[in-house]
């Protein structure tokens, strides 16, 4: 599935974009401040319901305006039936109109569904050097788009989950513990062997491209469940009973689990320098889009924002090979032609280069014109 057709008003600084992408390969280049990036948060919005620059939705809207519209056409096929129409409204009052096909949606997660995204930012190294809970979100969005029951899994287990804590931390009851005590154990033990299993299939891809990206490192990967080894959940949760009550929350289960990588024994953030968790989150987001094309046959739309940045010559055309070897469609940003240079027929003979200055984007005749 690819982005045929991109429509954007009053986004930020965008006022009324209209473009036709590149199924392939799309570059937009442009002074800092000219509306690169906001085209990319567009893009990602249209996928998540949310931007990845800002929780504040009034910020996305253009000033004196009172809504942005965000518009995609999805070529399924090779037909005109088989375009899939993706439209999206947001107020300053919050309301949100999301519809597919002209039929309104409820739930934001058809829209990632339709439009598997990936983000790669200067700041994406952030996956390795942040919190548990990036890493979580890592193998969740992978189990999102490759098995069936993860949505309502993980629904109903983080439901579970904050009605146990609002016990936990109001009037405590010594039944409502035990009823939501053994709803946390039957929903916990489904993610967790979930991530388990999605671990296990990801690992053989992440090693793929680590041998391509940063041959000089062996890095070892596990999956830590979110309590302590040689006890099952409902052993660590019995463990745990007296902690959970005196500080008014689940302290363990798999709302704590954790993607780990070493090198050595030693955490990777201890290792390697900054431009090289860079180029390891890369590989780690290609292992995901190889593992995605493999298992269901979908292409992933990557969206790399300033792809120089800590990248060497080198390692960007890597990437950008390797994604294009799953029929990912991709949109990179530059602030210079010379950053994106290498991007010619080699690489793809199906590229769109666009001039962004202003808030306006125009499509340029030639790569490297």
């Amino acid at each position: 599935m690819k982005l045929d057709k991109v429509q954007i008003q009053h986004f930020r600084n965008l006022s009324n974009v209209s473009l036709q992408p590149s199924a392939n390969l799309n570059v937009f280049v442009g002074k800092n401040g000219s509306g690169k990036t906001s085209f990319l948060e567009a893009l990602y919005y249209l996928s998540y319901g949310r931007s990845f620059r800002t929780s504040k939705y009034q910020s996305l809207i253009s000033a004196q305006h009172q809504q942005f519209v965000l518009f995609s056409s999805l070529n399924e096929g090779n037909s005109e039936s088989d375009l899939c129409k993706i439209g999206m409204m947001r107020n300053r009052h919050g309301d949100i109109d999301i519809k597919i096909n002209g039929d309104k949606q409820s739930r934001i997660s058809t829209l990632g569904l339709k439009m598997p995204t990936q983000i790669f930012t200067p700041q994406s190294s952030d996956l390795l050097i942040g919190s548990p809970g990036l890493r979580r979100s890592y193998m969740d969005w992978g189990l999102f788009h490759v098995e069936q029951f993860f949505l309502n899994d993980i629904t109903l287990f983080n439901r579970v989950l904050k009605q146990r804590n609002a016990m936990l931390k109001g009037n405590y009851d010594r039944q409502q513990n035990l009823y939501w005590t053994d709803q946390l154990l039957h929903y916990g033990e489904t993610v967790s062997s979930h991530r388990q299993k999605y671990v296990e299939i990801i690992k053989p891809y992440i090693d793929e491209q680590i041998k391509q990206f940063l041959p000089e490192f062996s890095i070892e990967i596990a999956y830590h469940r979110g309590w302590e080894k040689g006890l099952d959940l409902a052993q660590a949760l019995a463990k745990h009973n007296d902690k959970d009550k005196l500080y008014g929350h689940s302290t363990i289960g798999p709302h704590k689990a954790d993607l780990r990588l070493k090198v050595d024994s030693r955490a990777v953030q201890e290792v390697l320098s900054r431009g090289q968790l860079r180029v390891l989150t890369a590989a780690m987001q290609i292992a995901q889009s190889k593992l995605l094309f493999d298992k269901r046959k979908l292409n992933c739309i990557h969206l790399l924002d300033d792809l120089a940045a800590e990248l060497d010559i080198d390692k960007r055309t890597l990437f950008i090979r390797q994604l294009l070897e799953t029929k990912a469609q991709i949109f990179v940003t530059a602030t210079e032609k010379q950053q994106v240079a290498f991007l010619d027929s080699n690489i793809s003979n199906n590229i769109k280069m666009f001039h962004v200055e202003h808030g306006q984007v125009n499509e340029e005749k030639a790569i490297n014109g």
